[in-house]
């Protein structure tokens, strides 16, 4: 594939973007931890096609233009998760998020999000008295 340097280097952003490491990385594209390896560091004339449909389908949201060329974001906005307002409850999200170990950090966010919602309505409630 032309530009195999420039589409390695963003492979290497976006596992940086999503706080991944190249095992869990090649895990979660379904491809061996050395193939990926390889692509990355330049053993492989090219990053393959299969490589990058692979990663294109893995559900990260990746923007097919951004990884082949460079152009627009790195993630399809339309694939990130609806931002939480203090007002929502973030308990549904805990099941979507428990799925996903490296979720786990979002979901004592939620839970310190519940817990300043309630010292909040708390003191709504103590200045209305």
């Amino acid at each position: 594939m032309k530009d195999s340097g420039a589409i390695a280097l963003r492979i290497r952003e976006l596992m940086d973007i999503l706080g991944c490491n190249q095992a869990e990385f090649a895990d979660r594209c379904g491809v061996a931890q050395g193939n990926l390896s390889a692509a990355l560091i330049g053993e492989t004339r090219t990053v393959g096609k299969a490589l990058i449909g692979k990663i294109l389908k893995a559900g990260f949201g990746v923007n097919e233009a951004w990884l082949l060329r460079g152009e627009g974001e790195p993630l399809r906005k339309e694939k990130l998760p609806p931002p939480v307002r203090l007002q929502d409850d973030p308990l549904p999200y805990k099941n979507r998020f428990m799925e996903d170990k490296k979720h786990n950090v979002l979901l004592e966010i939620f839970k310190v999000l519940q817990e300043i919602r309630d010292i909040l309505s708390g003191l709504k409630g103590i200045q209305n008295n």
